[in-house]
């Protein structure tokens, strides 16, 4: 299993761009489409119509964390993404779709820095085409949850910085460029800014899907789930 400290690394961000740009260079025989927003809309839907939520969106109840959950209007934010979408275009590739770190395998002989030969994606239970922007996005988001804990929290302090994000898409475009120059344009500086551009949006759906998915969760009003709401107040604070 991969360390926390593993999952972060530099070596570890150089090894997976490699390997993402592997994976997203595949041509695999199933349907080329993608359905994230429809799976948003329908998280949207579970939400409004948890009874467990009811009480909560009508101040009959509160905690420590829904008043100020709840005020967010996740109506807006949905049609705002669905609007900055139109302008942020990113081609669909084949992709994982869960890269948490329960998903990497390490060598058990690993010692020191990492290796490629060393680290095995696993668990491609949720594969398919997507955004390109999805599996780097979420990748970036996973670094914040400490599962080391033993309730996940959002620790948004531990987001990839700037020169961070830059070394993992640098190494991402070149290893793609490599693979097959047709899937990734001749202008360097430009496939960068673009991809940039295209991951911190992403950030912002990874974030929105999280978010929507643990206020949807049937269970989230049960004292032992209050790790729910202590989990969504961190994403959120992050994202809005």
């Amino acid at each position: 299993k991969m360390t926390k400290g593993q999952y972060e690394s530099k070596a570890m961000f150089e090894i997976l761009a490699k390997k993402l740009a592997q994976i997203h260079s595949l041509n695999m025989p199933i349907k080329k489409s993608q359905n994230i927003f429809d799976y948003i809309k329908m998280l949207f839907d579970d939400f409004n119509s948890n009874p467990n939520l009811e009480d909560y969106l009508c101040n009959r109840k509160q905690n420590d964390y829904s008043k100020e959950l709840l005020k967010v209007d996740f109506k807006l934010e949905l049609n705002m993404i669905f609007n900055l979408l139109k302008k942020i275009p990113s081609k669909f590739v084949f992709s994982h779709n869960d890269l948490n770190v329960t998903n990497f395998l390490v060598k058990q002989s690993s010692k020191g820095s990492l290796l490629a030969d060393h680290v095995m994606i696993i668990d491609f239970e949720y594969c398919g085409y997507n955004y390109r922007w999805a599996d780097i996005s979420t990748y970036f988001s996973e670094i914040c949850v400490n599962h080391q804990h033993s309730i996940d929290t959002f620790e948004a302090q531990y987001y990839p910085h700037l020169q961070k994000q830059l070394y993992f898409l640098r190494h991402y475009i070149k290893e793609m460029h490599k693979l097959d120059s047709s899937l990734i344009g001749p202008d360097f500086a430009q496939q960068l800014t673009t991809l940039k551009l295209e991951v911190d949006f992403g950030s912002l759906v990874v974030n929105l899907i999280q978010t929507l998915y643990r206020l949807a969760n049937a269970n989230i009003d049960k004292p032992q789930e209050n790790n729910l709401w202590v989990s969504l107040s961190t994403t959120v604070k992050h994202t809005y």
